[in-house]
């Protein structure tokens, strides 16, 4: 009876002992597996949705000749910005104070010339009369000339060629006066028509003043979301000037074709390519989602504004869905854009953090069985998280997180 009880006792510590060897162990590091599939390297900017095509709303100085010269006008009255209008809608109206002003200037103008066009034409008057009367005296003087000269052939040779001499003298002065008669009136030609064309250009400018006090309410084109112009990075507001060298008020955009806008680092843009696709996300729309692709890169880089670093503009065509009405996607909306650069279909990789660096060697700790141990690795191409792996490690292989020694 006690043997028996000794080989259960002996049986029983065998068991434990086997149990203790082989029983599975808690595990004692946090590990990653090596994964395999899709692997895709990014880059990822904050961007601004614009309209592709959109109609301008345009100050009525483009609607009339010559409208880049005539005055600014100032924006009174603004619809808010966002406000769905159809063709024919009042968009905004402006201040005709300025025109008015200017119209009065031209009036005075005007009249002044008119009265210098007067005073010119007195003036050629009586200084061609006094002209022509000279030119006829001297003419009288050379008819008597030409009298003595003929009757100076009973005189002696001296007499004659005196007389030659004086003839000679009078047509002389008759040549040059008939000369600064011609050029006096010429003068006076030229000078009227001068005035009379200011009187022209005045009256032009007038008829376009006039014009443009009749359109100073702004209508809308089409039909359309009113968006305000941007000059230099200032919005149209109420007050703002509008003129024929900056005449556009707002845009009504095509909501069916927008773009995003961002601004790509000069590190970064050599990895961008036209046709690149695009995955978008709006902060105005959570949840949402959107494709598109790389349609336009600047060849000429921009200084950031307060960061001291040159960036690219680059432009994103975002598909729209065609049967979204009303549309979501609107104009200003911040956007995030992730561009994939470059995509691997089937590759092996895994987290960058469980990657370690010995000099030129890359390695990991590797989980085999109950042991771990340090693996040389050759690894690829890499993005914000994970790095490819060439060489070293299998799919689904168990790679410890911290370093091991």
């Amino acid at each position: 009876m006690q043997l028996q009880r000794k080989y259960i006792i002996i049986i029983a510590l065998l068991i434990a002992c086997l149990a203790f060897l082989f029983w599975p162990k808690s595990e004692k590091h946090q590990f990653v597996r090596v994964q395999k599939g899709l692997f895709r390297t990014t880059i990822t900017e904050k961007g601004e949705i614009k309209a592709n095509v959109a109609e301008d709303i345009l100050a009525p100085h483009t609607n009339i000749k010559n409208g880049r010269y005539l005055p600014p006008m100032e924006i009174i009255e603004l619809v808010p910005e966002g406000t769905l209008v159809k063709r024919g809608d009042k968009v905004a109206v402006l201040d005709p104070s300025q025109i008015m002003q200017v119209m009065s200037n031209i009036e005075m103008r005007s009249y002044g010339i008119t009265q210098q066009i007067e005073q010119s034409r007195l003036d050629s008057s009586l200084s061609l009369t006094e002209a022509r009367s000279a030119i006829e005296k001297i003419k009288e003087q050379l008819t008597d000339a030409h009298l003595r000269v003929e009757q100076s052939i009973y005189e002696s040779k001296s007499v004659q060629r005196q007389e030659q001499i004086a003839l000679e003298k009078i047509q002389r002065q008759l040549n040059s006066e008939i000369r600064n008669y011609d050029q006096k009136e010429r003068s006076f030609k030229a000078q009227i028509a001068r005035e009379q064309g200011y009187i022209t250009r005045y009256l032009n400018q007038a008829d376009g003043y006039k014009k443009l006090m009749q359109q100073t309410i702004v209508k809308a084109p089409s039909e359309g979301m009113v968006i305000y112009a941007d000059k230099f990075g200032i919005k149209t507001k109420v007050g703002s000037n509008v003129s024929g060298w900056q005449p556009v008020i707002a845009t009504l955009p095509d909501l069916r074709y927008m773009n995003s806008i961002i601004m790509v680092k000069e590190t970064d843009i050599s990895k961008i390519k036209i046709g690149q696709k695009v995955e978008l996300t709006v902060e105005a729309l959570p949840g949402r989602s959107f494709t598109g692709e790389v349609v336009k890169i600047a060849n000429i880089g921009q200084e950031l504004a307060n960061q001291f670093q040159i960036a690219f503009r680059v432009e994103i065509k975002v598909e729209v869905p065609q049967k979204e009405e009303p549309f979501e996607l609107l104009p200003n909306m911040t956007s995030t854009n992730t561009i994939i650069t470059k995509e691997w279909p089937d590759v092996l990789f895994i987290d960058k953090k469980v990657v370690h660096h010995d000099g030129s060697d890359k390695y990991v700790y590797l989980r085999k069985g109950g042991t771990i141990k340090k693996r040389i690795i050759t690894t690829g191409a890499e993005n914000e998280e994970f790095v490819i792996i060439e060489d070293g490690l299998d799919v689904g292989d168990k790679v410890v997180i911290e370093s091991y020694e």
